[in-house]
């Protein structure tokens, strides 16, 4: 009678061990990240949008003012109606894939407009939005993105520009990722 009491045993420990085993693998198949098929919602590249990459990518804390995110080809003062060829670089060491987005917001809306290289380096902009399309893969920790952005014709408020990186294992989900956001302001003269 022992013996078959510990054999009832065994098999209520094997079946909740399936059921429990079929949950997380339900439960991880349905928590996977879906990524947006042309990147992230318009918008998604500023912390206070209810859209933010943090929205999705929420499992580690989001990085602030992230010194890992550089922004090259502008100058301290901006001038107006100017074409600047931009380079975004961001290093990572432990980042497998990156994708960015940004946008460039005054206090009246959108300032200036950006051109995206979507057969090279396929992003692709909307007035003064450009976002990645797909992740680039990470060279030694480092991922970088070319594109231009033209200053607004007449002499706009200070603009500000809003850039969020998603620094990811590459693994299909969200878990894992970390995203950083920087604010960089400059004057116009």
């Amino acid at each position: 009678m022992g013996h078959d009491n510990k054999r009832t045993d065994t098999i209520a420990t094997m079946r909740l061990a399936l059921i429990l085993t079929a949950s997380l693998a339900l439960t991880g198949a349905a928590s996977h990240a879906y990524a947006y098929d042309d990147g992230a919602p318009w918008g998604a590249g500023n912390p206070s949008d209810k859209n933010h990459c943090a929205s999705c990518h929420w499992e580690r804390v989001p990085q602030q003012h992230s010194p890992q995110i550089t922004l090259k080809g502008l100058p301290d003062s901006l001038n107006t109606n100017t074409v600047y060829a931009l380079d975004l670089i961001f290093d990572d060491p432990d980042m497998q894939i990156g994708a960015f987005q940004m946008l460039v917001l005054g206090a009246n809306g959108s300032v200036g407009k950006f051109t995206g290289n979507a057969e090279i380096l396929d992003t692709t902009a909307n007035g003064a939005m450009i976002r990645s399309r797909k992740p680039e893969t990470a060279l030694a920790g480092r991922v970088r993105w070319r594109f231009a952005w033209q200053s607004s014709a007449a002499a706009p408020e200070p603009p500000v520009f809003y850039v969020a990186v998603i620094a990811s294992n590459n693994d299909g989900s969200a878990f894992g990722d970390t995203v950083h956001y920087r604010r960089i302001e400059f004057a116009t003269r």
